[in-house]
């Protein structure tokens, strides 16, 4: 009884309306079905798929387990992670990749001093000199800078 007026008022009017569309949907219905034994097949090959790479045959382990699997959705995870890291850093110019500089003092000391007499190079001159500081640190290069 209490459910008449909200059908009389917010059902039936629905159901008017897609009627229409309700119609229209019967041939696509028809041909989906068609096609579900394919469907069927592809999802469960999928299925299979998603499973041997959420296996983790003895499950979450810590870091302090010798031979620790924690199986390919965690590298997944990691490789996700990895990738928006890798391209976080953005401008106008779009996505751009972090960069690690390595070499030995006597490399960057020797990179410094070349860029120190260079105008046009004003990036590169400003971040070496940021790293000057690791080049005079006695405790990193032995408080020489070349």
């Amino acid at each position: 009884v209490e459910a008449a007026p909200r059908i009389r008022r917010d059902i039936r009017p629905f159901v008017r309306e897609a009627r229409p569309l309700v119609r229209d949907l019967r041939p696509a219905a028809r041909d989906l079905v068609g096609a579900e034994p394919g469907l069927t097949r592809s999802f469960t090959v999928l299925n299979r798929l998603f499973n041997m790479l959420a296996n983790n045959p003895r499950g979450a382990e810590g870091p302090d387990v010798a031979g620790r699997d924690e199986g390919y959705l965690f590298s997944l995870g990691w490789l996700g992670h990895q990738s928006v890291n890798l391209f976080s850093n953005a401008d106008a110019h779009g996505p751009q990749r972090t960069l690690t500089v390595g070499g030995t003092c006597a490399v960057l000391a020797g990179t410094l001093n070349t860029i120190k007499g260079d105008d046009d190079t004003a990036l590169a001159n400003t971040f070496l000199q940021g790293m000057s500081g690791v080049l005079t640190d006695p405790r990193v290069c032995g408080g020489k800078s070349g």
